[in-house]
């Protein structure tokens, strides 16, 4: 994992902060990865690095620096173990959600690693908690939760439980009732709101929900409520390395207070809001 400068003046494709693993090297160890997926970024300074490891079954923790602080998760089907985490995203307390793809849930973590909860559980249905292989997760600014069910081609929205303790205040993240589910939106397809087994997804500033198609070779824009607002990419949805095209667009990332930016590999995207391309091997 490598972390690119694409600032104004940057020199395209620079090294510019850290790198994180060993390279080119496949392990188990401190700083080794085996299939690196997902990647989510502590605001402020001194925040830290949660890098999912998928065939490793856990999160590993860095400094921006580099520094190796531990991990999160192990192999298994107990709270707290993961099965290939895939997505990892933080909410506004800095709490931990992985997407616990092969276990069908997402699990919550502290800001330490410890765990606190989950929801999700194996099924096919539109409705409700049932997930299928999820993959991506994205959090917005009031803590909604979306998680990208790849298999049944759809992204879910849960929320937060509003019921009160009997003293006035919320409940506590270990409740088992804290989430609640509120929509489905997509369905299998190639048309505006129908997807091709999604991929990325992450929330701007203004809480719209860009989700990477990745079959359909295009990125898909939503409201909260599910409503499709817009789309980057070719509408015909036809492969393409040319200027606003993507091949099998994955991750996606958010700018604070600005424009969708890079994470992976290289791009020549024509748009300010690229995403991973990896039939491209771009970004």
């Amino acid at each position: 994992l490598r972390v690119l400068d694409y600032t104004e003046g940057a020199a395209a494709g620079r090294l510019a902060v850290q790198r994180f693993g060993v390279t080119r090297q496949e392990g188990k160890g401190n700083h080794e990865f085996s299939r690196p997926w997902d990647v989510c970024v502590e605001p402020g300074p001194g925040g830290r690095v949660f890098v999912t490891d998928y065939v490793n079954h856990r999160v590993q923790v860095f400094t921006m620096e580099g520094v190796h602080l531990g991990f999160i998760g192990s192999f298994g089907t107990g709270d707290g173990q993961l099965n290939n985490p895939l997505g990892v995203a933080l909410d506004s307390q800095d709490n931990v959600y992985v997407v616990d793809r092969h276990n069908h849930r997402v699990q919550v973590f502290d800001n330490d690693g410890n765990y606190l909860n989950q929801f999700g559980k194996k099924g096919t249905s539109q409705s409700g908690f049932d997930l299928d292989v999820p993959r991506g997760i994205a959090i917005d600014s009031a803590d909604n939760v979306y998680v990208v069910d790849r298999r049944r081609h759809w992204v879910k929205k849960f929320k937060q439980n509003p019921k009160l303790q009997a003293d006035g205040t919320a409940l506590p993240m270990t409740d088992p009732g804290k989430w609640l589910y509120e929509r489905t939106f997509g369905h299998g397809g190639s048309g505006q709101g129908r997807f091709h087994q999604p991929a990325g997804i992450a929330i701007d500033g203004n809480d719209q929900v860009y989700v990477g198609d990745f079959y359909n070779h295009w990125v898909q824009i939503f409201d909260g409520t599910g409503k499709f607002v817009g789309s980057i990419g070719s509408t015909s949805r036809r492969a393409g390395n040319g200027k606003n095209r993507f091949t099998y667009p994955a991750g996606i990332a958010i700018k604070r207070g600005g424009p969708c930016t890079c994470l992976l590999y290289t791009s020549d995207a024509a748009d300010d809001t690229p995403c991973v391309d990896l039939g491209g091997r771009r970004i």
